[in-house]
């Protein structure tokens, strides 16, 4: 588009852990025709890992070919399709039970049977988009198959939002697995709901639910539902999450559900509306997988935190640098790292983890130092006397179980230690 940014989409494989890699890229001219909506003839798709199958409105399968199952029940909701509710209540501070949307005046994608369009075609990944007007908005779907990953990307846009009063709108994921066991990412951790949720009610004698019945729920990155043999996860771009359908059951399947805004007003007597009026757009990923989430929470967190990338001419740079490099490499994959920082004092750095899948492990961190010293510290950076064994740039720990660490290393940059 003249006057916009080209975006590039590149797929790429062993980048650096907590690093960076260099590619060379070359470009070749664009076809007149490329990038131009058509209308697809064909209402299926298939990759290596799924076949789809469209409707007006959403999607209304997803069979996992190497799951050999299909991941969608379409019953009520298409994946991927918008629907908006009435929404009475305040933004926070409810007393009694939490105000949840009301489901008798539903307004969703698929009754306007808007059609299907390709918009991009390639050799990472395979676009559509549909575009349908709603009462007080115009709702705009992009999906996204791509060749060499297990994902599909939903794309959501609420265009000229009237900020109608007490309106909500949520995006739909009907997984086809009754029962499910929803779990999801918070602060250092994942939680399972009906297991790691507090016992009794939150603010005794203000809510009137027990803790493991309150919904939707706020997550961080990633929201899954497995019956332990199969499940799916779905990246999440906002900060609340519904798992249960209008009755509150999880009977037929597990009706994951973003809530995409509320136009909501003030707990406060003399507060304002929150009409978030205008134009919106959310981020979600697909992918399903055999076992729970405890092999798969990183895709989640890879949506995410996308790989950030800068363009550079291929000239020498003085002082040289690797064109790959990585400064920290983890032994074990339920071990993260979440943040390397020069320490506030400026004695070394500090690299700071946690355990995230619940299991004691024996962890092994690897930097590019000749490590001098190191040893635990607590989160603000206050020394214990403990020292670590740091032999050759690794760090070796007994993680515990959801525990957080945190370390100081003194040493001296190692360009042989990579």
């Amino acid at each position: 588009v003249a006057g916009g940014t080209t975006r590039y989409v590149v797929e790429t494989k062993g980048i650096s852990a907590n690093g960076y890699s260099t590619f060379a890229v070359q470009f070749k001219p664009r076809t007149p025709d490329a990038g131009k909506p058509v209308e697809i003839k064909t209402k299926s798709f298939e990759n290596a890992f799924y076949r789809l199958e469209f409707a007006p409105g959403g999607l209304k399968s997803i069979f996992d070919k190497e799951l050999g199952r299909e991941m969608l029940n379409p019953d009520k909701f298409l994946a991927g399709e918008v629907y908006m509710l009435d929404s009475v209540g305040n933004g926070a501070h409810e007393q009694g039970d939490f105000q949840h949307a009301s489901w008798p005046a539903l307004e969703k994608a698929s009754q306007y049977s808007p059609a299907w369009h390709e918009i991009e075609s390639g050799p990472v990944r395979t676009g559509w988009s549909l575009e349908t007007p709603f009462r007080q908005a115009t709702v705009r779907l992009q999906l996204y198959a791509y060749q060499g990953s297990k994902r599909l990307d939903f794309d959501v846009q609420i265009l000229h939002w009237s900020g109608q009063k007490n309106k909500e709108f949520r995006m739909a994921l009907p997984a086809s697995i009754p029962h499910a066991q929803v779990t999801y990412e918070v602060p250092f951790g994942a939680l399972e709901v009906g297991k790691d949720d507090m016992e009794g009610k939150p603010f005794e004698g203000w809510y009137s639910r027990p803790a493991r019945e309150i919904h939707p729920r706020e997550v961080q990155d990633w929201i899954s539902a497995s019956d332990g043999k199969v499940g799916v996860m779905l990246s999440s771009s906002v900060a609340v999450v519904d798992y249960l359908d209008a009755n509150e059951k999880q009977d037929k399947e597990t009706l994951l559900q973003p809530i995409l805004l509320a136009a909501r007003k003030s707990c406060h007597s003399l507060g304002n509306w929150y009409l978030q009026k205008g134009d919106h757009s959310f981020h979600f990923a697909f992918t399903s997988f055999s076992g729970d989430w405890r092999g798969h929470y990183r895709f989640g967190n890879e949506v995410n935190s996308p790989f950030p990338s800068a363009a550079v001419s291929p000239k020498t740079l003085t002082p040289s640098i690797p064109s790959s490099f990585s400064l920290c490499q983890v032994s074990q994959p339920n071990y993260v790292v979440s943040d390397i920082k020069i320490a506030d004092d400026q004695k070394g750095i500090i690299v700071r983890g946690f355990e995230m899948t619940g299991r004691d492990s024996q962890v092994t961190l690897k930097v590019p130092l000749q490590v001098e010293h190191a040893n635990t510290t607590n989160l603000i950076e206050e020394d214990n006397p403990d020292s670590i064994d740091a032999l050759g740039g690794r760090l070796q720990f007994k993680a515990k179980s959801r525990g957080i660490d945190a370390f100081r290393i003194v040493g001296k940059y190692d360009v042989q230690n990579q």
